[in-house]
């Protein structure tokens, strides 16, 4: 009976199985790595192709560098009457080193190869940088990625892009009309007022006939009262604080917590003595005729003194207490007066500021009267006449 014998297995054929196995994986290893340095390659030049870095790299050098030709160009060319190149350029300077720089990109000027951006000196635009892409040269041309693995991507979300570009500075434009200021400034009509001691001529006044404050009461009594005028002036770089002078040429800083009566002439020392003894005898009248103590007529006599017979302020006056019923107190004292403030107008008038006091028996009581009134008092005479009375 014949012997059966065992199959071995071929030295030889194993030899080649790992040899193809070996192969195999070098192959694809090889394969891997070459996908992978091309991919490598494709993610290297990626933010080449971005245009943030590029307005990046311009902003910073604008910080470093705030003045070159087309700058200097710009500031020539804007109108600045009343400052030099060198001055409007030291301003410039100064505020693109002092504010924050940055860019924002100009809406509807945004393509798909190209971008325009405004450039802002803090919340103040002040030029434009267009950016386009550099078409020359492709930055993934010798990039190749397989078809089936790109296609993979794909599936997957990200997008291989045949052409990526890189972005350059096209043209950049520069304009600081954004960063100008006006000045504006109301004065009296006879005041002069100087940018950088340049006079402005009547062109910059844009409001004439601007009543004062402290007489608006009495322009439609009086003609040729004060009034005031609005400068303005444009196109000022930065700040200028404008010189203004009166009629004497001196310089007078304006106080806004006060009212116009410091444009206003005071009256002289011996003018307001005067004013002040006319005022006490014109107070001590008036309270003693509207306190209704004795015969009207008798303290009407006394009043008029001191107003302008059939004057407006007469005529308002004997309407007011000589017609209808009287009604009498009975007492009466004057406790005085005092004068505020007095300044001319015009002509030897002068708007007086002033208080009086007095006490009067009622027949409720006793009352105390304080009262603080504004006339215009003449004084171009020998003898001064009150023009007018009002409450303050």
């Amino acid at each position: 009976m014949a012997t059966k014998r065992k199959r071995r297995k071929s030295g030889a054929g194993t030899a080649v199985y790992v040899v193809i196995l070996v192969l195999w994986t070098l192959f694809v290893a090889a394969v891997a790595m070459y996908i992978l340095s091309q991919v490598w390659k494709y993610a290297s030049v990626y933010d080449e192709t971005q245009v943030e870095p590029v307005m990046e790299e311009y902003i910073t050098k604008l910080r470093e560098n705030v003045w070159d030709d087309s700058i200097a160009a710009t500031v020539a060319s804007m109108p600045h009457q009343m400052q030099t190149d060198e001055e409007v350029g030291a301003l410039v300077k100064e505020m693109l080193l002092n504010d924050e720089i940055n860019y924002v990109a100009k809406p509807g000027f945004q393509k798909s190869d190209s971008v325009t951006y405004s450039l802002l000196c803090g919340e103040n635009v002040f030029g434009e940088v267009r950016v386009v892409q550099n078409t020359t040269e492709n930055l993934v041309e010798d990039v190749n990625l397989p078809t089936l693995f790109i296609g993979a991507l794909a599936k997957m979300g990200v997008s291989i892009q045949p052409e990526l570009y890189s972005w350059k500075i096209a043209e950049e434009s520069f304009d600081f009309s954004g960063l100008y200021s006006s000045v504006r400034v109301t004065v009296p009509s006879t005041y002069k007022v100087s940018l950088n001691g340049v006079d402005l001529g009547e062109e910059y006044i844009v409001e004439r006939d601007i009543h004062f404050d402290n007489l608006e009461s009495y322009y439609y009594r009086y003609d040729n009262l004060p009034t005031k005028v609005t400068y303005q002036f444009d196109n000022i770089m930065g700040h200028i604080d404008p010189e203004i002078r009166d009629e004497s040429g001196n310089v007078v800083q304006i106080d806004e917590n006060k009212d116009d009566s410091q444009f206003m002439k005071k009256a002289d020392d011996a003018t307001l003595e005067r004013i002040a003894a006319h005022i006490n005898g014109f107070a001590d009248a008036y309270l003693h005729l509207s306190a209704s103590t004795g015969d009207p007529n008798s303290a009407y006599a006394e009043l008029a003194n001191y107003i302008e017979a059939g004057s407006e302020m007469d005529n308002k006056l004997r309407q007011i207490f000589l017609i209808g019923d009287w009604s009498h107190n009975s007492y009466y004292q004057f406790k005085g007066s005092e004068v505020l403030g007095a300044y001319e107008i015009a002509g030897k008038c002068y708007v007086v500021d002033y208080t009086a006091a007095a006490t009067v028996n009622q027949p409720a009581g006793t009352v105390d009267l304080q009262r603080h009134f504004r006339s215009i008092v003449d004084a171009s005479g020998d003898h001064m006449i009150t023009a007018t009375i009002d409450d303050v």
